[in-house]
């Protein structure tokens, strides 16, 4: 069984760690930040919240660039055996292909029928279906969003932010984009 465990970087950054089988591990996850932008028009939007504002600062420990580029730091210098890096649109076109992947290297089960009921389990039909039999709307999420639900569950599409972004704030991303991600290692899927 895992349990999820604190831990900070020596910058004090927060990093998810899974304790599993007595050794701690980090599982990277991350995922284009125009869909996770996308993702905000579900949150409650006061009147003087603007899009130009929304994606400097727009991780729960700041700015999308700077966290995805701390961690491209890592991934280059680290040395470790126990980080992977997944990223959502990668495990979105082939999850089976991934689950196979962090089952090794959790050091659990790799035969085929366990891999493909693990696989069935994290499709984001079922994900979502789980998350809505265990979860209450409590307080705190009723004053976050706009829908009184879960916000982290959206469509979990590739290229919906298509919908979202004017053409104009579109190409002021992608100028941005470019020059915070010039030589980062990390290649994210926007369609």
């Amino acid at each position: 069984m895992a349990e999820s465990v604190e831990v900070r970087d020596e910058d004090g950054n927060l990093l998810q760690t899974k304790k599993y089988d007595g050794k701690y591990y980090v599982s990277h996850f991350i995922g284009n930040v125009k869909d996770h932008l996308a993702a905000i028009d579900d949150m409650a939007v006061r009147d003087d919240d603007t899009f130009i504002m929304s994606y400097p600062k727009s991780v729960t420990y700041g700015s999308w660039f700077d966290h995805i580029q701390a961690w491209d730091k890592t991934k280059k210098e680290y040395k470790g055996d126990n980080i992977m890096y997944l990223i959502y649109e990668d495990m979105k076109k082939d999850l089976r292909s991934h689950v196979g992947e962090i089952a090794p290297f959790l050091g659990a089960n790799t035969e085929t029928d366990f891999l493909d009921k693990v696989t069935d389990k994290c499709t984001f039909r079922n994900m979502v279906s789980e998350a809505t039999k265990t979860f209450t709307p409590d307080d705190q999420w009723k004053e976050v969003t706009s829908t009184k639900t879960l916000p982290i569950y959206r469509k979990g599409e590739i290229g919906d932010w298509k919908n979202h972004f004017t053409v104009a704030q579109n190409e002021y991303f992608n100028k941005v984009y470019e020059e915070k991600m010039a030589n980062n290692s990390f290649h994210f899927r926007f369609e």
